[in-house]
């Protein structure tokens, strides 16, 4: 838990996982940095639970399918929070993802900012904007490009890095 610049106003939840075995490991390290408006400690509460519950199933899962584990995770997770994660009292701004070898799979709720800094082929350094206009997106990117393949709106979206 981080404070935010008013404390009335805001707080900011920090997590980053580092893996403690090999098997953890491979699957990469969980982040998840949540901004969260006008609450009080109960939904703050609530929220930091949310994310725990998150890392634990991406850890434990071992099933098979179609799509990214952290996405199948996720769909669950906002079917059993939809009420929470969408009451309109409170501000949520919040990214969680995976950072595995060349990759980053993320996803977002609400208006964070997002900025992917990067070096293009000219030896440059440049930046992408990965939220745009969006309020909630599932998002895979690699070192050569990105793709997005929804949660919640029907969206997708392609570029490349260099």
């Amino acid at each position: 838990f981080v404070e935010g610049g008013s404390q009335e106003k805001s707080h900011v939840l920090l997590h980053i996982t580092e893996p403690s075995t090999a098997e953890e490991e491979a699957k990469g390290y969980f982040f998840a940095i949540c901004e969260i408006g006008h609450a009080d400690n109960q939904y703050i509460m609530k929220i930091q639970n949310i994310i725990d519950e998150i890392e634990q199933k991406y850890y434990e899962f071992n099933g098979q399918g179609g799509k990214h584990p952290l996405e199948m995770i996720l769909e669950k997770i906002n079917q059993e929070n939809f009420s929470l994660i969408e009451n309109e009292r409170y501000q949520l701004d919040c990214v969680v993802g995976i950072i595995s070898e060349m990759k980053v799979v993320f996803s977002f709720h609400g208006e964070p900012r997002i900025m992917l800094f990067y070096q293009n082929k000219e030896g440059a350094y440049d930046k992408m904007d990965l939220v745009g206009n969006e309020k909630s997106c599932f998002f895979l990117v690699k070192r050569s490009s990105w793709a997005a393949a929804s949660i919640l709106p029907s969206f997708t979206r392609q570029a490349a890095l260099s």
